[in-house]
């Protein structure tokens, strides 16, 4: 019946699915497959290979029109050559973007390919070092002018980490893609003390050795109306430098990465912010000498900011982030390791009034944050899409409360290392005042809980026991059955369009809260580290009512044994990456239906399973040919 549908039909569906549905699909039939190569579905798709057998790989694309290509780490032999550049005749004519990341690629192979991709608006050649050493890149001036004329529509190329990069051989290559609106030049050899090879007067810059300052700003001032993105990340560029930059006549940046440029400090922000008003996206990740008065100024002048990235900026506090209530169009803010943050000030810059656009928020160590703050989030940040609350250890259940009933759009939480989240803040059931994990009516405890400091006579480092678990358990299912009918608790599970989900090091949490709460249709990663209250009854429900995982991680888990293993490899069929490592109760029957059931694994970590053996992990490599990475450190040699 299926195959009678019309393709049109089928295509129109299709377009509704996500990527992982729709390669299920495509399973299903011969003429679901044909639908599924429809070109409106491919649009969007990256299609990524690996240096071995490509040129094999890419004749069996031939069929389909793809957009977007990446061709990472392949070898430049002549078969591989001749193969690729055969399979590019056919697939070539379609492609708008193609990535050649890390490849030993030759200048006339790279010439081939480009002169076959009349569509091409995004070029990366990231890390082809190979091109640029013999310092003789587009020399010949025929093949110059004959590239320039297919790359016309090149508004995008990345030149990130290039060691051999010069004025001369970038001249030149520049000249072959002369409408530019997007570059990269993220970790390449920048020389900025100029004036070493260049006079002041000089007006041509043209050495054959190093890529200058001087050369750039010459290209930037060039092409001024053009250039919208720059990314200048992890080079030594200064605040001088960035002054001068920033001020070039009729240059209007929409975007700027200086990720990792260590000597940008208040004073080149200031500079920024005073010039470049039409930024939309600021990323000064690592830049560790910006502090208030940067933000200060990035919230004063900067009113069109719609991603702002101050990750490991140590010294900025509430001073300047109550301040981001100036920037009404903010959409992704990152926060990462921002110490001195408290949530009084975030809630000052956030939550003063709705934010309707603010969608990703990455609060990741800041260790500071609390449940206040997470409260205010979800009463006036309602769309957020993407949460990080890693290692924020003031969090309490009652902030996870106000996540699940609140922020219906998440597609990513993280909560790895909140400590103090517990069964009861996975299952959206309130504690009334008596802890879960330790007897509130212990005599040795005068009535009081060990975890509050309040105790008179505390029991420092009580090993739990079996029983005692049972008993927390059994307490928290008394709680459930106690409920007032009226009451619908919110647990974890009301976030439906989740698919990232991070409760690593959570210590408190068991099977219990874990399998009432993990149930999500589009759950697609998974990780749950250092889990030691995770046994193999509570994976195998978690398998069960999550079949559309295709990251899980479960490292150090220690109550893992083969039985787990066998659920989720039959449960979650479309596993590509798996992570057992530090399971010492693990042996080489998971490696079994790990082989057996496991038919897309792509990457495995079996590291320090003590119970594994080595002959067992050889034969699972051999026999599994959709691996591309195992990870098997310290596994022991059976015949010894």
């Amino acid at each position: 019946m299926a195959s009678k549908l019309p393709i049109e039909v089928v295509t129109h569906i299709m377009s509704f699915l996500g990527v992982p549905d729709r390669k299920e699909a495509a399973l299903v039939c011969q003429a679901w497959y044909e639908a599924s190569l429809d070109p409106a579905l491919q649009q969007n798709i990256i299609v990524n290979f690996s240096y071995e057998k490509t040129g094999e790989i890419l004749q069996s694309f031939q069929r389909r029109r793809l957009s977007h290509l990446v061709l990472s780490q392949f070898d430049n032999s002549s078969s591989s050559t001749n193969a690729i550049l055969k399979s590019f005749e056919q697939i070539s004519e379609d492609l708008k973007s193609l990535s050649l990341k890390d490849s030993n690629i030759t200048e006339g192979t790279l010439l081939q390919m480009l002169l076959k991709c009349p569509h091409l608006e995004s070029l990366d050649l990231s890390g082809c070092n190979s091109l640029f050493m013999a310092g003789t890149l587009l020399n010949n001036n025929e093949k110059a002018q004959q590239l320039e004329k297919a790359m016309k529509n090149v508004k995008e190329l990345k030149l990130a980490s290039l060691r051999y990069i010069s004025d001369n051989s970038f001249h030149r290559l520049m000249a072959a893609f002369p409408n530019l609106s997007k570059l990269s030049l993220a970790s390449s050899q920048i020389t900025y003390n100029g004036s070493a090879y260049y006079s002041r007067t000089s007006a041509v810059y043209d050495n054959t050795a190093v890529f200058t300052f001087f050369k750039l700003e010459q290209y930037i001032s060039d092409h001024v109306r053009q250039l919208k993105v720059l990314d200048l990340s992890r080079t030594s560029i200064t605040n001088e430098h960035l002054g001068q930059l920033v001020r070039i006549t009729d240059l209007q940046l929409e975007e700027l990465f200086l990720v990792g440029c260590r000597d940008i400090g208040n004073e080149g922000v200031n500079r920024l912010c005073q010039h470049q008003t039409s930024l939309r996206v600021l990323d000064l990740t690592e830049c560790v000498d910006v502090r208030d008065v940067g933000v200060a100024n990035i919230t004063t002048h900067l009113s069109k900011l719609e991603t702002l990235r101050l990750n490991k900026c140590h010294m900025i506090t509430n001073a300047s982030i109550g301040l981001l209530k100036n920037l009404p169009h903010l959409q992704v803010l990152d926060l990462v390791e921002c110490y001195e943050l408290t949530s009084a000030g975030l809630v000052t810059g956030l939550c003063e009034v709705v934010k309707s656009s603010l969608t990703h928020l990455n609060l990741s160590c800041c260790s500071k944050v609390d449940t206040d703050l997470v409260i205010k989030l979800a009463q006036h940040v309602p769309i957020l899409q993407h949460l990080d609350l890693s290692s924020c250890f003031l969090l309490q259940d009652v902030g996870l409360h106000n996540i699940s009933s609140s922020l219906h759009n998440l597609r990513t939480l993280r909560l790895a290392w909140c400590k103090s989240i517990t069964n009861l803040g996975l299952l959206g059931l309130q504690a009334n005042g008596l802890c879960p994990v330790h007897d509130p009516v212990d005599s040795q405890l005068n009535g009081e809980c060990s975890c509050s400091g309040k105790s008179k006579f505390p029991v420092i480092f009580r090993k739990p026991t079996e029983a005692l678990r049972e008993k927390n358990e059994a307490t928290v299912k008394r709680m459930i059955a106690e409920l007032n009918d009226a009451f619908v608790p919110q647990s974890l599970s009301a976030l439906t369009y989740l698919q990232n989900l991070d409760l690593s090091s959570c210590p408190q949490l068991t099977d219990l809260g874990l399998r009432g709460a993990i149930k999500f249709c589009e759950l697609r990663v998974l990780k749950m580290n250092l889990l030691h209250g995770l046994t193999d009854e509570g994976l195998t429900d978690i398998a069960i009512n999550n079949p559309g995982l295709e990251e899980l991680q479960l490292q150090q888990c220690a109550r893992i044994s083969d039985t787990g293993i066998d659920i989720v490899t039959q449960r979650c069929q479309r596993l590509i990456y798996l992570d057992v490592s530090n399971c010492d109760r693990l042996t080489d029957t998971s490696l079994l239906h790990i082989q057996d059931n496991c038919r897309r694994l792509r990457h495995l970590d079996l590291s320090y399973c003590s119970s594994l053996t080595i002959q067992a992990v050889d034969q699972l490599e051999a026999r599994m040919q959709t691996l591309t990475s195992l990870r098997r450190l310290n596994i022991a040699d059976s015949s010894k």
